[in-house]
C-alpha cells in the first residue's frame, strides 16, 4: 500500500486481509484468496510447506466437487489450516457429521490455533495478572489433553507459557516438552533472544531433575 492518489489497487493487500509484514497470499486463476501464509514463518521452507498444502487442497477441492464426502471434509480442514474460513465455520459444518480419526486430529490442532488466536485478544485488550492467569490456564488444558497447536506463531507463544507454568509448577516433564516446542517451532537457528531462553531453561530442567 502507499499514499498515492489513484494508484490503481493500492487497498488490494489490505483488502485481501493483509495486516502484517510480511503478508503472504495464494491466490487462484480467479484472484480469491486460497491460503494465507503464516507471517511468523517466512523461510522458503515454510512457504514450500504452505505451497504444498495449497496444491493438496486444489486437488481437494476437485474431489469435493465430484461428490466425494470424506474430501469436501478434508477440504473443509485444509481451507481453515491455510485461513480461508474461520475455526467456527469449520465446527458449523462438521457439527454432527462422523470424522475419521485423522480429521479429528486434525481439528483438534486448529481449535488449539484457535484457541491460543483467542488468548493473544485477550492480551492485546488486558494484560493483567487475571488474563494471564485465563491464558496459562486454557494452555495447560491444552497441554494435558495433548492437543498442542501446529501455525509457528501460534506454537512459540504457546510453548513459552507452558515452560513458565512447568517452571512455576516444578514439573520436570512439562518442562521437557515445552524446551522440545520451542526448539521446534524456532528451527534450528533460534534468535539470540530465544536462544538465551532456552540455555535458562534448559539450566532450569537440569536443577528439576536433579532434585527427583
Amino acid at each position: 500500500m502507499t499514499r498515492i492518489e489513484d494508484r490503481e489497487d493500492d487497498e488490494l493487500l489490505y483488502d485481501l486481509g493483509g495486516r502484517e509484514h510480511p503478508s503472504v497470499f495464494f491466490l487462484d486463476a480467479e484472484g480469491s484468496v486460497i491460503a494465507r501464509h503464516d507471517a511468523e514463518d517466512p523461510s522458503v521452507k515454510a512457504l514450500e510447506e504452505t505451497g504444498g498444502k495449497v496444491a493438496r487442497s486444489l486437488e481437494l477441492r476437485k474431489k469435493a466437487a465430484a461428490g466425494d464426502e470424506a474430501a469436501q471434509l478434508d477440504l473443509l480442514i485444509a481451507q481453515c489450516d491455510l485461513g480461508v474460513i474461520e475455526f467456527s465455520d469449520l465446527e458449523g459444518e462438521v457439527e454432527g457429521k462422523t470424522l475419521a480419526p485423522e480429521q479429528e486430529r486434525a481439528i483438534g490442532t486448529l481449535r488449539a490455533d484457535a484457541t491460543v488466536s483467542d488468548m493473544q485478544a485477550v492480551l492485546r485488550k488486558n494484560r493483567d495478572q487475571a488474563a494471564k492467569d485465563l491464558v496459562a490456564e486454557e494452555f495447560v488444558a491444552l497441554y494435558r489433553k495433548g492437543t498442542h497447536p501446529g501455525r509457528a506463531s501460534s506454537r512459540r507463544f504457546y510453548w513459552i507459557v507452558i515452560a513458565g507454568q512447568a517452571v512455576a509448577k516444578k514439573d520436570a516433564a512439562m518442562l521437557k516438552d515445552a524446551i522440545a516446542g520451542l526448539r521446534a517451532a524456532h528451527g534450528a537457528e533460534p534468535p539470540p533472544h530465544v536462544a538465551k531462553q532456552l540455555e535458562e531453561l534448559d539450566g532450569k530442567l537440569k536443577e528439576l531433575e536433579a532434585a527427583k
